[in-house]
């Protein structure tokens, strides 16, 4: 006689799978036409529009202004070289008008340089602080009582 229990087993966790995938599957219009949206929104730090110039792209020639303590800003320069993260020349704090002239002539300077495949910029209405470039400074340890010595006898 043939044991038909496994069989029988099998076809109840094929029906109890397609009980619970049915309702997914009758969703699957939906995500598709949802799931882009969703996913343009969660890509951060990218252009909205995929031609705009990106700092990662190699050859792209970027300026942007960063705010610094106590009021000031920093203009930092550079040119893609194709990592998410290329290394720029940062210039020293100064004041916001200062900050302001030598990003407009960076700019310019930018736009007709033959190397520059494409020129990303942000001004200082779109400062962001700037990045903590050293450790801080350590501190000294609590100086601390000496400990109380016995009496010679």
């Amino acid at each position: 006689m043939i044991d038909l229990a496994p069989v029988v087993q099998a076809a109840t966790v094929a029906q109890d799978f397609l009980e619970v995938a049915m309702p997914f599957a009758s969703l699957r219009p939906a995500c598709l036409l949802v799931l882009p949206l969703v996913l343009s929104a969660c890509v951060e730090g990218l252009p909205a529009d995929p031609k705009a110039p990106r700092m990662s792209q190699k050859g792209t020639c970027f300026t942007y202004v960063t705010a610094e303590p106590g009021g000031l800003f920093a203009l930092v320069s550079g040119k893609g070289d194709g990592t998410l993260t290329p290394l720029g020349q940062k210039s020293k704090p100064m004041s916001a008008e200062a900050v302001d002239a030598a990003f407009a002539k960076e700019v310019q300077v930018l736009g007709i340089m033959p190397e520059c495949l494409a020129v990303y910029a942000r001004d200082r209405s779109a400062a962001q602080p700037a990045a903590r470039m050293t450790a801080p400074a350590p501190t000294a340890p609590a100086p601390t009582a000496p400990a109380p010595t016995a009496p010679k006898a």
